[in-house]
C-alpha cells in the first residue's frame, strides 16, 4: 500500500500484477468496501495485467475531505490518479457507488476508459432506495455523534460495538440468503474487519459519500446520459438484490450501446463476492476483446 496527493487529498491506493503488461485494471470500490474488498478477483489477474486499486476521496484509509462531494469531482478524481500512475487508459472493473463513479468517468473522460465491467449499479434512484441508504447514513452519522460524545479513552470500545452493528444492520441487504447459509466465515471475516478498523473517519467519510449518492435523483443522474459511453460494456446484476434491484442494470444496460447484460439469479447485492470467479472471468473476456 502506498499514499499520495490527488487533487487535494491523501490517496491510498496498491499497484500489483505485471507492471511491464500492456493492459491495465483499474478496480473502483462499493461504499463501504476498501481496495481490500477485491483479494479474491485481484488473482486472476496477476499474471497478465498491471493491477489498481484505491480508496476514494472519503472512503476509508484515504483522506475525508470536507463536503460537498459530487461523482463528477470522484471522476476527476479517478482521471489525475491515472495520470499519475502514467495510465492513457485503463480497464475498469466496479462494483455498486464505484460502478456509479466509473459510468462518470467514461462520460466525462472517455479516453480513459478501455472497457467497463459494472457490477450492481445504478444509473438513477428513486424514493425507496434513498430511504434505504437513509439507514446506513444515520447509522454512520450516529456512530460519529457517539464517538465525539465520549472521550478518546473510550473509542476503542465503541468502535467495536458499532463496527458490529453497523455492519449487522446492512447484511440483509447485501448478500444473498444462499451466500449467507454457505458462506457464513466470510461475512465474520468482514464483522472483524468493521470491529477492529473501521475509525471515526470512516463514518464521517460514509455520510459525505451518502449525501453524494443521493446525486443521482437528480443532479447528476446519469440515465440520460449512458448512451455516450462507447466502450465496450459488461454489465452485472444479482437476482436477490433488494438495494439495487436488476431493473437498475437492465436499465442501464439498454441505455449503452451495445452493453451486455448478465444476471445471477441466485445472488445478492453483494454479487462481486457471491460470484467472484464467474464474474472474473466474464471481466476478462471483455478485457480480451479490446485489448492494444
Amino acid at each position: 500500500m502506498a499514499n499520495k496527493i490527488i487533487n487535494g487529498f491523501n490517496c491510498r491506493y496498491e499497484i500489483s500484477g505485471d507492471n511491464n503488461a500492456k493492459e491495465t485494471i483499474l478496480f473502483l470500490n462499493g461504499i463501504a468496501s476498501p481496495i481490500e474488498s477485491w483479494n479474491n478477483m485481484v488473482p486472476y489477474y496477476t499474471d497478465d495485467y498491471r493491477i489498481l486499486r484505491l480508496d476514494y476521496r472519503g472512503q476509508w484509509f484515504s483522506e475525508v475531505t470536507p463536503p460537498p462531494y459530487s461523482f463528477l469531482n470522484h471522476a476527476d478524481d479517478i482521471k489525475t490518479f491515472l495520470d499519475e500512475m502514467n495510465c492513457s487508459k485503463t480497464h475498469i472493473i466496479s462494483t455498486s457507488l464505484g460502478g456509479e463513479i466509473a459510468m462518470h468517468l467514461a462520460i466525462k473522460h472517455p479516453e480513459k476508459v478501455q472497457s467497463l465491467t459494472v457490477i450492481a449499479s445504478v444509473s438513477e434512484i428513486d424514493k425507496i432506495m434513498i430511504r434505504q441508504v437513509d439507514r446506513w447514513k444515520f447509522a454512520a452519522q450516529k456512530a460519529v455523534d457517539m464517538l465525539d460524545a465520549n472521550p478518546e479513552s473510550k473509542h476503542a470500545e465503541i468502535l467495536k460495538e458499532i463496527g458490529h452493528n453497523f455492519l449487522d444492520n446492512a447484511i440483509p441487504e447485501m448478500y444473498g440468503n444462499r451466500f449467507v447459509k454457505d458462506s457464513y466465515e466470510i461475512i465474520q471475516a468482514r464483522d472483524k474487519v468493521f470491529r477492529e478498523t473501521a475509525t471515526r473517519n470512516f463514518y464521517q467519510g460514509h455520510v459525505y459519500l451518502c449525501d453524494m449518492f443521493y446525486k443521482l435523483e437528480k443532479e447528476e443522474r446519469l440515465t440520460e446520459h449512458l448512451h455516450k459511453i462507447q466502450c465496450p460494456s459488461l454489465i452485472i446484476a444479482g437476482g436477490k438484490d433488494i438495494l439495487k434491484p436488476p431493473f437498475y442494470s437492465e436499465t442501464i444496460a439498454k441505455n449503452i450501446p451495445n452493453a451486455e447484460l448478465v444476471i445471477f439469479p441466485d445472488a445478492g447485492h453483494a454479487v462481486a463476492v457471491e460470484k467472484c470467479r464467474l464474474i472474473a472471468n466474464l471481466a476478462k473476456g471483455i478485457i480480451d476483446k479490446t485489448a492494444k
